[in-house]
């Protein structure tokens, strides 16, 4: 008679259990269909915007372009993406064309520029930039102090009769990489804000910590500088490094 009854308690249970799993699982699924409607799939990271493009004369019949470009990801960066200067006429013919790389951190804005086009600034009535080949990777780091220059001061000097100008500065490394490079960009406007030249330089194997005097040379004084009273300058010196290739 115990024999009986310990296996009904036990066929009892079996089934009990049985039933509970199955009843379990049915909760589960039903739980995880509710939860995949309330969670939103994750957007694709927004494309870089433009916000500024301007041809600047360096020398008779020649210039550079220099463009603004805005990254509103908050940690989303451009490792690297392929960008695409088009110079048009008045009718929208193409008159020269450049293709180059780059990189965009997160909630970055930078300017980019474009060296020695050989045209003038009268057959430029419009540029056309064109940003592809994304590729786009995760980055929270809190970069934007990681570089900063201080002590910018500006020369005009003559080499056989001829006016040049540079300028020099400190830059120091606050992060705790060693960067493969360094780019320092120089933009210089006029009292009315107008850019009248730019200019950048490298540099090479900047250490964690590490402060390094630069200096950034103008050959010749462009057309826009003659004649101007350096004084009034407005100088800006942006130093940026792709610190997305170290993560």
């Amino acid at each position: 008679m115990q024999f009986i009854l310990g296996k009904r308690f036990f066929k009892k249970l079996f089934f009990g259990c049985f039933y509970l799993a199955i009843f379990s699982l049915i909760i589960f699924f039903i739980f995880q269909k509710i939860t995949e409607r309330r969670t939103p799939p994750p957007q694709p990271p927004q494309e870089p915007s433009i916000l500024e493009a301007k041809f600047v004369p360096s020398q008779e019949n020649k210039g550079d372009v220099v463009f603004k470009v805005k990254n509103p990801n908050e940690e989303m960066g451009l490792i690297s993406f392929i960008y695409q200067i088009s110079l048009t006429n008045e009718i929208g013919e193409i008159i020269e064309e450049k293709k180059g790389y780059d990189f965009l951190l997160p909630r970055q804005t930078k300017y980019i520029f474009s060296f020695d086009w050989p045209v003038s600034q009268e057959e430029v009535k419009h540029i056309k930039i064109k940003i592809t080949s994304f590729n786009w990777k995760k980055f929270k780091e809190k970069y934007h102090q990681w570089l900063t220059v201080r002590d910018i001061r500006d020369h005009l000097g003559f080499s056989l009769d001829e006016p040049y100008y540079w300028l020099e500065g400190v830059l120091t490394n606050h992060s705790a990489l060693d960067l493969e490079k360094v780019e320092i960009k120089a933009i210089i406007r006029d009292e009315k804000n107008q850019i009248i030249t730019l200019s950048q330089t490298n540099q090479e194997i900047v250490k964690s910590l590490e402060e390094r005097h630069f200096k950034i040379v103008w050959p010749k004084a462009t057309p826009r500088m003659k004649g101007k009273d350096i004084n009034s300058f407005k100088i800006e010196v942006y130093p940026e490094a792709n610190f997305m290739k170290y993560f």
